[in-house]
């Protein structure tokens, strides 16, 4: 029910959070990056959609806005196992969620390297950034990195912990 929780908050934040960029024919930023660095399957064990087809599931309600071709739109899904970066894809196509406008960047790619990689994206002041970032990532949130993403211009970013993550590595320095 948590995880269900989680999804839920997070496909709502990002209902709300993705017309304020692609609502208006004159776009308040050039390029709209999404970004997932620990994507997963695109589904649990039980068929449920997580993140990274709730988020492009979520671009398609937005497809018809004036903004929509007016703004470069790049979906970055990354994680480190090449055969769960393929059942991604499968569950993108299986769902029809391969989108027009929209820039895919789906590769198995770990963590440090893919936040190395997005660095200067994460930096540009004339994109707007959403970050999802879930308990696979706590350590390898480093005060580095969270200082790179805090300090990120136009930079949304949710860290969704449960709170038996908090309890069982509370004295855990990330």
């Amino acid at each position: 029910d948590g995880t269900l929780t989680k999804l839920k908050i997070f496909e709502l934040y990002a209902r709300e959070w993705l017309p304020v960029f692609l609502s208006r024919e004159s776009t308040p930023k050039d390029e709209v990056h999404l970004f997932d660095f620990f994507a997963g399957p695109g589904t649990d064990s039980k068929g449920e959609l997580c993140i990274p087809l709730r988020l492009l599931r979520q671009l398609k309600v937005y497809q018809g806005l004036a903004g929509w071709s007016q703004v470069k739109i790049s979906v970055h899904f990354f994680d480190a196992n090449r055969s769960v970066i393929a059942a991604l894809e499968a569950g993108m196509d299986q769902q029809h969620l391969r989108l027009p406008n929209v820039t895919l960047d789906i590769r198995p790619l770990k963590f440090e390297d893919a936040i190395q990689e997005c660095a200067t994206t994460l930096a540009n002041q004339r994109a707007a950034k959403l970050l999802f970032i879930d308990q696979f990532g706590v350590d390898y949130v480093t005060p580095e990195v969270f200082r790179q993403l805090v300090s990120a211009p136009t930079c949304d970013f949710l860290f969704f912990l449960s709170s038996s993550t908090l309890h069982r590595f509370r004295d855990h320095p990330a």
